[in-house]
């Protein structure tokens, strides 16, 4: 579960998104976001198809499923 908040963080931080404007973007509170992104709480299915269309990826790499994240299925 901590690699999905990983990843996450990573994509996040890639776009230079804060904490803050990234989960209203995907309309979580930012506490959330904090909590996913640090291991203590999954995400929801529909917050994890969200945040894999913005950023392009599959949920699978989300999920730590693969490594390949350039394509969205």
């Amino acid at each position: 579960m901590f690699e999905v908040g990983e990843r996450i963080k990573k994509l996040r931080l890639s776009q230079e998104h804060t904490r803050r404007q990234f989960a209203s973007y995907i309309k979580i509170s930012e506490d959330t976001l904090y909590q996913i992104e640090i291991g203590e709480q999954f995400p929801s299915l529909n917050t994890l198809i969200r945040i894999a269309l913005i950023f392009n990826v599959t949920t699978d790499y989300l999920c730590g499923v693969t490594d390949e994240h350039g394509v969205r299925i």
